[in-house]
């Protein structure tokens, strides 16, 4: 199902099809499987009208059902409460009606921001192919809640909404952070293509200007993690680093190897493309003197830390959800 189809199932829900979709999506706190008796206790409802709402959402596979286990919330419904959440929140007007962007863990769409401007939203897909941050966040997560792809996802969205956020704020040509919403991030739309795509005239500059980037999230606390020829947009001759759902702190342990190797593989691509071979020798070296004056932490230590904050968030936007779902 298209973007365009999940607009159009969005515009044909009533108010009580999108009760019971925010209905389920809270119970999922508890339930991976939703039973129906539950369901028609949150809702305070009689049954007819609540399997009539069911059989809505079903018919545009916002939901799925498992024998008599109950209803779940599928990536599309979980699409529609984003939007309905962001267009009520006043960003979003409207959105492209295909993807100008897609990879493992992520579907991008261009939107016309309701403040005037183009933006994008991202919707996180954590599940879809790549597994990589999943087992991160089960670790961290531990017994707190039932684990889902669906809570999977808000995570990874509200991580890259963090970074953007810092990175933003430090100067970090960044795309700039509007909003977020369950797994979708909401930030400005940067016109132009990416760094493996274009064709530099003056690599050398390109090169100096990426290092400062990278050297100035790192000043700042944030090191992306997975940099590459493809999350780096080139507007013009300025560079823009996307994609931070893998971001780590500076200041944990282990986290300079991260930082390194994205330094290697950006200079293997300008090597490789332009046959321009920054010398990383001294680069590397710097960076190792500033982490000799960091004290490091234990990664459990500073995730743990971190996913409180990233909870705190997600609780104050559910409570919001819960009210408008009660």
């Amino acid at each position: 199902m298209s973007i365009k189809d999940i607009a159009a199932a969005y515009e044909s829900l009533s108010k009580r099809d999108l009760r019971v979709l925010m209905v389920i999506e809270a119970l999922h706190r508890y339930h991976e499987y939703v039973p129906l008796e539950r369901l028609l206790r949150w809702l305070k409802e009689n049954e007819d009208s609540t399997l009539k709402s069911i059989r809505q959402l079903n018919k545009y596979a916002l939901v799925s059902r498992s024998g008599g286990l109950g209803y779940r919330l599928t990536f599309r419904g979980y699409d529609v409460l984003a939007i309905h959440a962001l267009a009520k929140m006043g960003i979003i007007e409207s959105l492209s009606p295909s993807p100008i962007g897609s990879g493992k863990e992520s579907d991008v769409y261009a939107t016309q921001l309701i403040a005037g401007g183009r933006g994008v939203v991202k919707f996180h897909r954590l599940g879809r192919i790549s597994f990589r941050n999943v087992r991160k966040y089960r670790l961290w997560l531990g017994e707190r809640r039932h684990v889902s792809w669906l809570y999977e996802s808000r995570i990874s969205a509200h991580m890259e909404y963090v970074a953007l956020v810092g990175t933003y704020k430090a100067g970090v040509p960044v795309p700039q952070p509007i909003a977020v919403n369950r797994h979708a991030v909401v930030m400005s739309y940067i016109d132009g293509e990416k760094l493996a795509d274009a064709n530099l005239s003056d690599p050398a500059t390109a090169w100096e200007q990426i290092m400062n980037a990278v050297k100035t999230a790192f000043e700042a606390g944030y090191i992306h993690g997975d940099l590459s020829e493809f999350n780096i947009i080139m507007a013009g001759d300025k560079p823009y680093l996307i994609d931070w759902p893998q971001w780590v702190p500076t200041k944990i342990i282990g986290s300079m190897e991260k930082l390194i190797n994205d330094i290697k593989n950006l200079a293997f691509f300008f090597a490789r493309k332009y046959d321009y071979r920054p010398n990383i020798d001294p680069i590397i070296e710097e960076y190792r003197k500033m982490y000799g004056e960091i004290h490091l932490e234990k990664p459990d230590a500073t995730y743990s830390k971190l996913l409180d904050e990233l909870m705190h968030m997600i609780r104050n936007e559910s409570g919001n959800n819960e009210d408008a779902a009660s």
